[in-house]
């Protein structure tokens, strides 16, 4: 219930394939989001990876993952959301093309930074590094400032609720400042070391966020030897700064533009602040 019906957004979108004894044998969850967008917020929906029963992947007929992703379009077009967007894993690049046309597909190069180089890297004169283990109001603060100072910069809202939701089973770190006030923070997978979120006051503080983060991460969490992000068009100069290098690992990201007044040029990804934990 908590992941498919109380979100901080609303109940997610759930399509359904039923074979012919009438047994559910495929779905795809489709789950609601707000984005930032140009001074107002959006409806939209991130897709998860389809879940299909074995005899129903070597249909003869129309495909079944076409068949959810249809249903979910237009029940989501009635229910005024203005885009999917997705992260899928490469490899089904192929697949998603043949059968989900309408996702367009961008390709991102997965970027690493080797720990060992962060080790005693800290600077307790300028900031503190402590885990997160609750979302509270300054939160929101938080996130307004962001907006405040990135108002052409496309967002997935990060409220306090929404925090809890996707981040409150990862490792949180939080960057202050000498005198308390929240700087910014980070979100990392402990099992893969992905970075899944990177949020600061202004765009220009992100690299000291990261760079606290990357610090106490390199004395504190013996089990994480590397760092992986996604090198987005945003996050590129501040993982640059940081010692992040292009490695042979890619990433997908997809969407696809449901609001007929609003085009996919609408959404470059140059102007877009998107992390795998979006």
């Amino acid at each position: 219930r908590q992941w498919y019906i109380d979100t901080p957004n609303g109940p997610c979108l759930i399509a359904v394939a039923v074979d012919e004894a009438g047994t559910i044998a495929g779905q795809e969850v489709f789950t609601p989001a707000r984005l930032s967008f140009g001074g107002k917020e959006l409806k939209v929906l991130r897709i998860s990876a389809p879940i299909l029963d074995k005899q129903m992947r070597s249909t003869p007929r129309k495909h079944p993952v076409q068949c959810l992703s249809e249903v979910g379009f237009h029940a989501a077009r009635e229910l005024d959301y203005s885009l999917f967007y997705a992260f899928p894993n490469f490899s089904l690049g192929p697949f998603l093309r043949r059968y989900t046309p309408g996702l367009q597909l961008e390709t991102l190069t997965c970027a690493t930074v080797d720990l060992s180089l962060w080790r005693q890297a800290g600077d307790a004169a300028r900031w503190t590094v402590t885990p997160a283990t609750r979302f509270e109001a300054e939160y929101t603060d938080l996130w307004l400032e962001w907006k405040r100072n990135t108002p052409q910069i496309f967002t997935i809202v990060r409220s306090p609720e929404w925090l809890t939701y996707r981040h409150g089973a990862k490792l949180v770190l939080e960057v202050r400042t000498t005198a308390g006030s929240l700087l910014g923070y980070s979100v990392v997978d402990v099992q893969s070391g992905l970075l899944m979120d990177c949020l600061a006051r202004t765009p220009a503080e992100l690299t000291d966020v990261l760079r606290a983060c990357l610090s106490w991460l390199a004395d504190n969490v013996a089990q994480i030897f590397e760092i992986k992000a996604m090198w987005t068009p945003f996050m590129r100069p501040s993982l640059s700064r940081l010692g992040f290098v292009p490695n042979g690992y890619q990433f997908l990201f997809g969407r696809t533009v449901l609001d007929p007044t609003l085009s996919l040029e609408c959404f470059d990804l140059d102007n877009w602040h998107f992390m795998p934990g979006d």
